[in-house]
């Protein structure tokens, strides 16, 4: 999500799919694997609508800083994942169909407070969220030795009741190319180009090497970071042999991460409104990962390039009330690792950013108390903020545990600091100033003849300023029809701009068609 007048911010809430996750062993070599497969865990993100469709308001959230929410249930590439190929149609084309409606069962208000004794904002009534009909249509075509040509788009319809229905922007309708791509893959060599993804890391979900694709979200219906990446143009080339794999990348058109929309349930205003990237010369981003496999275990070192996801926004002196988005290139190195025992698989990320941008301001008194980062109004001193440089040191360590072919568990945890900031009267504003970290925990279960899941997904601030809680079941009818249902909590300190989600609890139902 994007961040108060600094930034937008991105951290990623993953949510266990409604099907059971991969054996350990099998994700480690899925991992190794990704780019030459020929249906590909990351084939379908949830889309890519640009970011310059949108000149929105912004805000920062302390606790939920990097907190991610997504509308995968309607795009995303779980709708299509690799155990559902195998169904003797014979057809390159696939299609789906989803009806998704959520509802308020609390919904809780958020009102600026400037005064830290003021009374709790209270409570609204309860309403429908999201109304929605979609269509998804998919093709993939193995049309000659080695060859693989693949393509997806999905197409939505907001109904009475949506928050994007009478949208002057959306006309009630939208429509997304999610991926285009051409592969080719030799006897120890893949070569893939168009729009596609690239994932980085060991740690689901709180990697802190998946950083090379943009991430999109809209609202509080599935969450799930492998659904909310979005693909970008990128030519990428995989080199295979027994001992391990060389990968490189480069994105020939770079984007950032989408602003909130107006309206939408994440978007709670703001005073500074923020104004879209315009390109004014061509950039690119360009990567390399080495990776060398041991027995049950794989080690991987990877160096890139990279344009900062997030935009920094700075006040437009030429424009009162907007923002001047600022973009930046930084470098990343990292390593990664992890160990298979049994069904058990452990992992560990590292991640150092060299020169990444944050917002500083200089205090107009003696006074050098930073505003807290969840109050909505902006600092008394933005009139002084402008870019600063400092590098980043960030660590993912989780496991994923399959309890039996029917129960899985994972867990991760991520911490992320900033260090080398700038000296002086210089004050950043930047949660990662100090140590910043959260916890992510996934369980699923198929408790009936594998008709009926069961799945909760819960994040967490370390620090116990916000937490998020998702029930799912989901029910299989048949091989074509199913019903989803979601119960989401959330919950957020007072006076932090994500107190507008506190208390806050909602129902979501989807019925699937696929054919």
């Amino acid at each position: 999500m994007s961040r108060i007048v600094i930034r937008q911010t991105a951290l990623c809430l993953l949510t266990i799919p409604l099907f059971p996750i991969p054996l350990a062993q099998a994700q480690a070599q899925a991992q190794a694997q990704a780019q030459a497969q020929a249906q590909s865990d990351d084939a379908l993100a949830t889309g890519d609508f640009n970011s310059a469709d949108f000149d929105s308001a912004d805000f920062d959230s302390a606790a939920f800083d990097e907190l991610q929410f997504d509308d995968s249930m309607l795009a995303g590439d779980e709708l299509f994942d690799a155990d559902s190929e195998d169904t003797g149609n014979s057809s390159a084309f696939r299609y789906q169909l989803t009806q998704q409606w959520v509802g308020h069962l609390n919904r809780h208000s958020f009102a600026p407070i400037d005064d830290a004794s003021a009374a709790a904002p209270g409570h609204r009534p309860h309403q429908t969220e999201v109304n929605r009909l979609a269509g998804h249509i998919r093709y993939q075509d193995a049309f000659a030795g080695g060859w693989l040509a693949q393509a997806s788009a999905w197409g939505r319809l907001y109904l009475d009741g949506d928050y994007e229905h009478d949208n002057p922007d959306r006309q009630n309708t939208e429509w997304r190319l999610n991926e285009l791509f051409l592969q080719y893959s030799g006897d120890v060599d893949s070569i893939t180009a168009g729009r596609q993804t690239v994932v980085w890391g060991e740690t689901i979900g709180l990697s802190v090497l998946d950083v090379v694709n943009t991430t999109e979200y809209r609202d509080l219906t599935v969450i799930d970071l492998e659904d909310a990446r979005l693909n970008q143009w990128m030519l990428s080339w995989d080199r295979f042999s027994d001992s391990g794999n060389l990968s490189s990348f480069i994105n020939v058109y770079p984007e950032f991460n989408p602003l909130p929309v107006d309206g939408s349930p994440l978007f709670p205003g703001a005073p500074l409104r923020l104004s879209s990237y315009h390109r004014d010369e061509a950039i690119f981003e360009i990567g390399t990962r080495w990776q060398r496999h041991f027995t049950g275990s794989d080690l991987s070192l990877m160096a890139a390039r990279l344009y900062e996801n997030n935009l920094l926004h700075l006040p437009d002196p030429a424009t009162p009330g907007h923002s001047d988005p600022v973009v930046n290139d930084y470098l990343l190195l990292g390593g990664s690792i992890n160990r298979a025992i049994d069904t058990l698989l452990l992992t560990l990320d590292i991640a150092w950013s060299h020169q990444v941008q944050v917002a500083g301001y200089t205090p107009r008194t003696e006074s050098k108390k930073v505003p807290p980062l969840g109050e909505p109004q902006l600092p008394a001193n933005m009139a002084t903020l402008h870019r600063e440089y400092a590098n980043l040191l960030g660590i993912s360590a989780g496991f994923e545990y399959a309890i039996t072919p029917l129960r899985q568990i994972s867990v991760g945890l991520r911490a992320e600091k900033l260090y080398d900031l700038p000296q002086g009267d210089v004050i950043v504003v930047d949660d990662r100033e100090d140590l910043r970290a959260d916890m992510l925990l996934r369980y699923s279960h198929v408790v009936w003849q594998e008709v009926l899941s069961l799945a909760l997904t819960a994040q967490a601030d370390l620090k116990g300023n916000a937490s998020l809680v998702n029930l799912s079941a989901e029910y299989q009818w048949n091989d074509n029809l199913s019903t989803t249902a979601q119960l989401i909590a959330t919950r957020g300190e007072p006076g932090s701009n994500f107190g507008f989600l506190d208390e806050d609890l909602r129902l979501g139902l989807t019925m699937t068609l696929s054919f």
